[in-house]
């Protein structure tokens, strides 16, 4: 979920900076997805007419629903987003090894 700027970050000199960058661009996607789901799920379930200060069972199983495939539908994504980013590591890398072998 996380790990699209990931190898930049892993480009990056280690140490105790590059750890706290990888952290902060982790909460920062964190608190960006929940909001997305938040708003999502909160627009789908929740009634414009606020009568009640309770949720109603019909919208307490419809966010639970809307969460859950919010959170399957957002591990589905990072994972393909990491098999993209890992395809496209291993080309550049045969690429580069291509573009030494020749120089030599």
């Amino acid at each position: 979920m996380f790990s699209s700027n990931r190898a930049a970050a892993q480009a990056a000199p280690s140490g105790p900076s590059a750890s706290l960058r990888e952290a902060e661009y982790q909460i920062l996607a964190f608190t960006d997805m929940y909001n997305r789901m938040l708003d999502s799920c909160h627009d789908k379930c929740i009634s414009a007419k606020l009568a009640d200060g309770d949720l109603h069972v019909g919208e307490a199983v419809c966010i639970d629903r809307c969460v859950a495939k919010f959170l399957a539908m957002q591990q589905h994504v990072s994972e393909k987003m990491t098999a993209v980013q890992k395809q496209m590591q291993q080309s550049a890398e045969a690429a580069q090894a291509a573009a030494t072998g020749l120089k030599s």
